[in-house]
């Protein structure tokens, strides 16, 4: 019996019920679930970003490993400001203080649920609208 506790790509694992735009998504939640240097630790030491304790949010460790080993993973050509704007169009909200602060949360972007990223839409945008 083989203890393989790496996730695959969560794209890969869903196969092709993934959505072209959820596609960021999907790369983000793999590496941060993946063990290796340029992902998760359990003990999270000397990753980049990892997820809360709870499983239900991350947080980016050290931000300029992630934007040198993480970031062209998932988002090339992105830059870190980008991804966070992208974040926020996407639901995602961040603690801005407490024990958590700097985490990034979404509910339904949990460790180890990644056919829950199906159901994460953009925020709508206006279009012109003035009042």
């Amino acid at each position: 019996m083989s203890n393989d506790n790496s996730l695959g790509s969560s794209a890969d694992f869903l196969g092709s019920n993934v959505p072209p735009q959820n596609k960021w998504l999907y790369d983000l939640h793999s590496i941060i679930s993946d063990p290796s240097p340029g992902g998760h630790d359990p003990s999270n030491c000397g990753r980049p970003i990892v997820w809360a304790s709870n499983g239900k949010g991350f947080v980016i460790t050290d931000k300029t490993k992630f934007i040198q080993m993480v970031l062209p993973k998932f988002l090339p050509e992105t830059k870190y400001e980008s991804m966070t704007r992208r974040l926020n169009r996407w639901g995602f909200e961040r603690c801005n203080s407490g024990s958590l602060k700097g985490y990034y949360f979404h509910p339904n972007f949990q460790r180890n649920q990644p056919q829950l990223i199906n159901t994460i839409v953009p925020n709508q945008r206006g279009k012109g609208q003035r009042s």
